[in-house]
C-alpha cells in the first residue's frame, strides 16, 4: 500500500523560525488512535513510500502525483512508457504533469528528442507516445512538448523538475523543439566559426597586409585628375611671342 511517509525521532526539528503554521502543517501532525491523536508528533516528509519485507522504497513526491477523473497516476509510470514508445525520445529527460483545462485536470507530457542525424518526425513520435499511453494507462494526451536535448529543466543531481515544467508550460516558456530553426541556427554559427577562422589564419593575414600596401599606393581620384591636367598644358600650342 502507497502512501506518505512520516517519522519522528529527536533528531526532527520543532519547526521554521517564526513560521508557526507552516511549522504545525509539517512538523506537528499525530497518528490517530481510536479517534484520539497520539502523544507524538510526526514529520510529513512529502514523499510516497511502501514497504515490503521490511524495507521502505521511496516512488516519488506527493506534490507530483497526476490526479485525473479521480484516478491516482504516478509520473514515473507516465514517463517510462514515454521513454519506451519511440527511440527518438531521449531516456530519463521526459516529465509528465498535469494542467487544468475547462475545470478538469489533464495530462501533458514534456519530452527531449535525441540529436542525431535520423529523428522520427513529430507526428510520428506524437502519436506512438499518445498510442501507448493510451493503451498502457487508459489516459489521454491533452499536449505533447517536444524539446531540444538538455533543456528539459533539471536539478542539479539531474532530477526532473515537473513542477517548473508545468510553470514553464503554463506560462509559455518551454523551448520547443524545431527542427528547421535548429539547422538555420546550426548554420549561422558554422559560418561565423569559419569566417573567423579563416580570418586569423597567417596566409589570409599576409595577403590582407599586401593588399592594403597596394591599395596605398593607388592614387585618389582628385590626384589622379590634377596629374592629368599638367601634361595638357605643356602640349599646348606655344604662343606668338615664344615663336618669334
Amino acid at each position: 500500500e502507497m502512501g506518505e511517509i512520516w517519522f519522528s525521532g529527536p533528531s526532527v526539528s520543532l519547526g521554521y523560525w517564526n513560521l508557526p503554521e507552516v511549522s504545525q502543517e509539517t512538523f506537528g501532525n499525530r497518528v490517530m488512535t481510536n479517534g484520539q491523536p497520539g502523544d507524538k508528533t510526526f514529520l510529513r516528509t512529502g514523499d510516497l513510500g511502501f514497504q515490503k519485507a521490511g524495507e521502505l522504497y521511496i516512488a516519488g513526491r506527493i506534490k507530483d502525483l497526476i490526479i485525473i477523473r479521480g484516478r491516482n497516476h504516478y509520473p514515473q509510470d507516465i514517463e517510462l512508457t514515454v521513454q519506451n514508445a519511440s527511440t527518438s525520445i531521449r531516456p530519463g529527460c521526459i516529465a509528465a504533469f498535469s494542467v487544468p483545462v475547462d475545470g478538469e485536470e489533464q495530462l501533458v507530457l514534456a519530452a527531449e528528442v535525441k540529436v542525431a542525424p535520423r529523428v522520427a518526425p513529430r507526428e510520428e513520435i506524437t502519436q506512438l507516445v499518445k498510442q501507448a499511453v493510451t493503451i498502457t494507462h487508459e489516459l489521454s494526451v491533452y499536449d505533447i512538448c517536444l524539446l531540444p536535448s538538455r533543456t528539459i529543466p533539471k536539478t542539479s543531481s539531474g532530477k526532473i523538475q515537473r513542477r517548473k515544467c508545468r510553470q514553464d508550460y503554463l506560462e509559455g516558456e518551454l523551448d520547443l523543439f524545431r527542427p528547421q530553426n535548429r539547422a538555420q541556427k546550426f548554420l549561422e554559427e558554422t559560418q561565423k566559426k569559419l569566417k573567423l577562422a579563416i580570418t586569423t589564419q597567417p596566409t589570409f593575414l599576409r595577403l590582407k597586409n599586401t593588399a592594403g600596401q597596394l591599395l596605398g599606393k593607388v592614387r585618389s581620384p582628385q590626384s589622379n585628375e590634377a596629374q592629368s591636367e599638367q601634361p595638357a598644358e605643356a602640349a599646348s600650342p606655344a604662343s606668338p611671342q615664344s615663336l618669334e
